[in-house]
């Protein structure tokens, strides 16, 4: 449940930028997530509607790499912590 958390999607979103690992294209996308709203106004005053934001922007990301690129996708969910082998994310081992 923790990894379905606006939190923890933030964490992981900062993960992938932390350097040059997301392609241009890629990033547009994560800048167009981000710009949708929502009319979800619990899960952002829990959160802040910055976080939610970037929450929804990996999101898109996933969803378009779901739809256009599934060997990239599974590049960028194994950068993120994701793989048979290994259920929690590293980067959010400390979250809890």
């Amino acid at each position: 449940m923790a990894l379905v958390c606006c939190e923890a999607q933030d964490t992981l979103l900062k993960e992938l930028l932390k350097d040059d690992f997301l392609s241009e294209e890629e990033r547009d996308v994560i800048r167009w997530g981000r710009n949708i709203q929502s009319g979800k106004t619990r899960t952002t005053r829990r959160a802040g509607a910055a976080v939610y934001s970037r929450a929804s922007s990996l999101e898109t990301l996933v969803g378009y790499l779901y739809l256009t690129d599934a060997n990239r996708l599974d590049t960028v969910m194994r950068k993120l912590g994701f793989c048979t082998d290994h259920i929690v994310p590293t980067s959010l081992e400390g979250l809890n």
